[in-house]
């Protein structure tokens, strides 16, 4: 607003804002509602504070998904005794929903699919020896094998597109 400006009911002229503590909606996939609970702990990162971190708790879960996203909106309660945060700033959240131990996971860029089932290569006696996998989940570049390896398999992880099964290798390290 500037001073003389005329203003108007259906023109917001200014914001109020408590800024003790913000409000993040996030949006979670359909799938991964069954993990959610109000309480649970939110790791937040806004992008006006690169390298920040800041914790919330879920404080509402919409009962219905957003159609075009098939999405559940979940509003999380961020103190912010700071005042740090800004609303209408971009924020992301990590919501932990399960934790499994003893998961086998290798990098996304080992696997490849050959007639639409996945592979890799590991070696074996100096020999590339070709395996079909079952995948699980994927997260962070890391991809889960739920069967066709074991732990303490080495894994080719680069060079494998040209491999054939049986093939001499000379393994190095990462």
């Amino acid at each position: 607003m500037e001073p003389g400006e005329g203003v108007s009911p259906a023109v917001g002229s200014f914001v109020l804002a408590q800024l003790d503590a913000v409000y993040v909606e996030l949006a979670v996939p359909e799938r991964l509602r069954s993990g959610l609970r109000v309480g649970q702990t939110v790791a937040v990162t806004v992008d006006a504070e690169p390298g920040s971190q800041f914790a919330g708790k879920i404080e509402k879960i919409q009962p219905a998904a957003t159609v075009s996203s098939r999405s559940f909106t979940v509003k999380v309660r961020v103190p912010n005794a700071q005042r740090v945060l800004r609303p209408g700033a971009f924020a992301r959240g990590t919501i932990t929903v399960a934790v499994r131990s003893g998961v086998l996971q290798i990098p996304e860029q080992a696997v490849l699919v050959t007639a639409g089932n996945p592979v890799l290569f590991v070696v074996q006696n100096g020999r590339a020896v070709r395996r079909e996998v079952a995948l699980g989940e994927r997260q962070g570049g890391l991809v889960e094998i739920t069967s066709g390896l074991t732990a303490g398999d080495v894994v080719i992880v680069d060079g494998q597109l040209g491999l054939t099964d049986n093939q001499l290798v000379a393994p190095r390290a990462p």
